[in-house]
């Protein structure tokens, strides 16, 4: 049992036995979790196996508090580092700026993340001066695909301003510049 991220990227604890939910449950969350029902969970499945729970100090104290002498048998605990949580508020603000800036919910977010991870194009790192965060950093193979993606851009620049001279590909870059500008500024509902 640990913290993943949902398809809302929201940490939540989860009981599970399946690998592709334990690999979630080994990053870390910098956000307090929502424990939701998870203590009954595991005084159920604790009744016919033994059950790793991992989270912070306090929800350890708070799993053993919860449960009775006997159920704690079969009940082994990690209590991660905790330097202080934030409030799911301010995660849940900083969602819906993303979500804003980016125009995606959050669940496109997570999956999408999760897709190109699987599919060998990013991988989650430690940052070097706090090994509880992660960052996202692209693999030879998504390096590889940007060089050629950029090689097809310059190619077909070149067969669209085909006899422009340089001062017409400026100006025509001044007027892709703006119109981008305008379409960034106008509201959905008038486009």
């Amino acid at each position: 049992c640990g913290c993943i991220w949902n398809d809302n990227l929201e940490a939540i604890h989860k009981l599970s036995n399946d690998e592709e939910c334990v690999k979630k449950m080994s990053y870390s969350k910098y956000v307090q979790s929502d424990i939701q029902n998870i203590y009954e969970e595991i005084r159920i499945k604790l009744k016919t196996k033994k059950v790793l729970f991992s989270g912070t100090p306090c929800q350890v104290a708070a799993i053993n508090n919860y449960l009775n002498k006997n159920e704690l048998k079969n009940l082994y605990t990690i209590a991660i580092v905790c330097h202080g949580t934030p409030s799911p508020l301010v995660w849940e603000s900083y969602k819906k700026d993303l979500e804003k800036k980016f125009g995606i919910t959050r669940s496109t977010a997570s999956k999408t993340v999760d897709a190109m991870v699987k599919n060998g194009f990013i991988e989650r790192s430690c940052v070097d001066y706090d090994a509880r965060l992660k960052k996202l950093v692209l693999t030879q193979k998504a390096l590889d695909i940007l060089d050629i993606m950029d090689r097809d851009r310059r190619n077909i620049e070149e067969v669209l301003t085909a006899g422009f001279s340089d001062k017409e590909k400026e100006k025509l870059h001044g007027y892709i510049v703006r119109m981008t500008k305008n379409l960034e500024s106008c509201s959905e509902d008038k486009v």
